[in-house]
């Protein structure tokens, strides 16, 4: 049977009879009023899934509100931790991570956020300058320090004649535990065990340093009765690893500065005259 989409007017209360619900009236085609009828069975079961979709629209709104109130948490934490951008000194610990190495270095994987931070700033090359000796004649051989460091060497050695570029009274701190190589063709170290034996360290060697051990000095030694004409003895180096690396020159840090800085450089305040750009003028002048 067809039915037209509009109810009957007059109200008609929903009630179980045999089996059936009653949900309403509809006029029919032929302008006779009709009650309609579903089964009972199936009211309960749209009851059902309704209530059923209610209990898992509230519970996603539950997990939601839960999780936003984690985030405001987290959120919260973040902000005791920090007070006008400014990160607690203690909440962003190796913010510079590894070794920088040169003349001039540039810490650039820093934390944006101001805190304290202790800089241990030492020489790569341990091997203090000026050397233990300098220039000098000696049992023949006459020894000239450069100034790039290296030595050159001139004479026949009457004996065994040395060039000491450190002794135990030299500025070299080693750590116990930590690895030390020497480089620098022909040079050599020696140090003395606690049994009072001396160990002799060549270039290129590593040596797993104690605090047992008692440095005494590093040189280079000349045989008897070897001749040399104008020889260079390259500079040498003494640092940190188990490997050599380029030579660097010796380091004073007494004369190191630590800056701190921003990531970009550019200062407003020195300007080129003559040039403009967005919308500025520049004049000549420069304040650094």
């Amino acid at each position: 049977m067809a039915y037209n989409d509009k109810l009957n007017e007059k109200p008609i209360q929903n009630e179980i009879n045999d089996g059936t619900y009653i949900v309403g009236v509809q006029r029919n085609e032929e302008g006779k009023d009709v009650v309609v009828r579903v089964p009972a069975t199936a009211v309960e079961e749209f009851k059902n899934k309704n209530a059923e979709s209610a209990a898992n629209t509230a519970e996603e709104s539950a997990k939601t509100s839960v999780a936003a109130a984690k985030r405001a948490e987290e959120a919260a934490n973040e902000a005791a931790a920090t007070v006008n951008g400014m990160a607690s000194k203690n909440d962003v610990p190796n913010a510079v991570k590894g070794t920088l190495l040169g003349a001039a270095v540039a810490a650039s994987d820093v934390s944006p956020n101001e805190h304290d931070l202790s800089v241990n700033v030492s020489s790569k090359n341990l091997i203090p300058y000026p050397y233990s000796t300098g220039s000098k004649t000696n049992l023949g051989i006459t020894f000239t320090v450069n100034d790039d460091r290296t030595i050159t060497v001139s004479g026949t050695a009457e004996a065994a004649v040395s060039f000491v570029f450190a002794n135990k009274n030299s500025d070299i701190t080693l750590e116990n535990g930590k690895y030390y190589t020497l480089s620098g063709a022909g040079t050599a170290m020696a140090y003395q065990l606690p049994d009072g034996t001396y160990k002799y360290l060549s270039a290129n060697k590593s040596v797993l340093w104690s605090s047992d051990y008692a440095f005494v000095h590093i040189y280079y030694n000349i045989p008897k009765g070897t001749t040399l004409d104008n020889v260079i003895i390259p500079a040498p180096q003494f640092e940190v690893g188990t490997s050599a690396t380029e030579y660097a020159p010796y380091v004073d840090v007494e004369g190191v500065t630590v800056s701190r800085c921003g990531k970009n450089l550019f200062m407003p305040e020195l300007e080129i005259g003559g040039i403009a750009g967005s919308g500025a003028n520049y004049n000549n002048t420069a304040q650094i």
